[in-house]
């Protein structure tokens, strides 16, 4: 086993994932409290939304681990409560109408999806990988929902959306999107032998799905954004970037931009 050096370990820039990536684009200084700082402890307020996402994605992971014998029944109901998150609603009405829906969601996504054609290699996967670039080390890394297998040898990494409106994004969008590509610069370096690998997104309520094959133009595009990405927040001060979702952002209470200082003797 090789043992990196003090150096080696300094030498590291910082550690990117997709939702870090997306902290970052919104706003620099909510990337540096939770990523960089890592001092302060953020809140994580339950939703309806986040709490159903959560059991879902749970549920999911079940249904389709490699294990799984999807040629026979499954147990759909019992799976579901099984992992069933009911913290985030208002009460027990609220929890129950949610789990209808996501009962009538995995059970529709089940009847349509072609089990035949599709060999799945793991669920919720977590991958990380240190990369170089100009000298400098990065640490990048991310959680898969599905890595499956295709026919003719196509390696896809699936992501699953929860949200009620059922909206994707476009393909155009989604090929340009940094997060995405962090996923399938990840999958090739994990997964060396297959060449070809796509990225899809798919709506669990509506079953609406896009996915991402590369052409070679995107990825030197992609590629050329990801440095210029890491160089910016090399180099940045992580100033504050107000918008509309400061309102709800996690970490106002010691953001700069909002004056969160006071001082004693303007108080008493």
């Amino acid at each position: 086993m090789v043992t990196a050096t003090p150096a080696q370990k300094e030498n590291v820039l910082l550690s990117l994932t997709p939702s870090s990536i997306r902290e970052y684009i919104k706003c620099p200084y909510l990337f540096k409290s939770k990523n960089v700082d890592r001092t302060m402890r953020v809140r994580h307020s339950k939703s309806p939304a986040l709490s159903f996402g959560i059991s879902m994605h749970a549920a999911l992971e079940e249904i389709y681990k490699p294990s799984s014998n999807l040629s026979q029944p499954m147990d759909v109901e019992r799976i579901l409560h099984k992992h069933w998150d009911a913290d985030g609603y208002i009460d027990k009405r609220e929890s129950e109408n949610y789990f209808a829906r996501g009962l009538d969601d995995l059970r529709k996504y089940m009847k349509v999806s072609n089990q035949a054609d599709r060999l799945i290699i793991g669920t919720e996967v977590f991958v990380s990988r240190i990369i170089r670039l100009d000298g400098t080390r990065v640490r990048l890394g991310c959680k898969i929902d599905c890595v499956e297998l295709r026919s003719g040898n196509v390696l896809e990494l699936l992501d699953y959306k929860t949200c009620a409106s059922g909206r994707v994004p476009t393909k155009e969008s989604l090929t340009f999107d940094m997060p995405t590509f962090i996923y399938y610069l990840l999958a090739r370096i994990v997964y060396p032998s297959y060449r070809r690998v796509v990225v899809s997104q798919l709506n669990i309520h509506t079953l609406a799905k896009v996915e991402v094959d590369y052409e070679d133009a995107d990825l030197a595009i992609n590629k050329r954004t990801l440095i210029d990405l890491i160089h910016e927040i090399d180099k940045t001060q992580f100033a504050p970037r107000p918008s509309s979702a400061c309102a709800w952002c996690s970490v106002k209470d010691t953001c700069p931009a909002f004056s969160s200082e006071a001082d004693l003797d303007d108080i008493i």
